[in-house]
């Protein structure tokens, strides 16, 4: 992905973002990325867990055999609520947005790219600074200044 974070940031943006039954769920099947995937086809919604799974059903066509069957085996025949991945969706957005102008993209081209306001690219980056210039001025070593 081109403005892909880093692994280890994106790690922590699940762990931060994703809602606890979602975390749940990627332990479960095993994934973040299929727990996620089932979020995106099933946002919001509640969601019949059958005893089973099979290749054509539509849960694994959504996020792969394996993880449905490891979804099945821990909640059939339970009706669970998928929840929205929303906040980790924008704090990933926002991610690669900064990635991309900590590169020198312009303002309106990731605006653009992203389909956001181009007042919202400089806000991010606004704050980001912000915290960066916080962290220059923490004492971290334990020693005063």
């Amino acid at each position: 992905m081109a403005g892909a974070p880093a692994k280890q940031d994106e790690a922590d943006l699940l762990r931060q973002f994703l809602p606890p039954k979602l975390l749940e769920i990627a332990e479960v099947v095993g994934s973040y990325e299929a727990a996620i995937r089932l979020s995106e086809h099933y946002p919001g919604v509640r969601l019949h867990i059958p005893h089973g799974m099979h290749a054509r059903h539509p849960i694994a066509l959504a996020i792969g055999l394996v993880a449905a069957e490891r979804l099945s085996k821990r909640y059939a025949p339970e009706t669970i609520t998928v929840p929205k991945a929303a906040r980790y969706a924008r704090a990933l957005r926002n991610a690669q947005i900064m990635a991309e102008m900590d590169r020198g993209a312009s303002g309106r081209a990731v605006a653009l790219r992203y389909g956001v306001h181009e007042n919202h690219v400089y806000a991010l980056r606004a704050r980001e600074l912000k915290r960066r210039q916080g962290d220059l001025f923490e004492c971290k070593g334990g020693h005063d200044a």
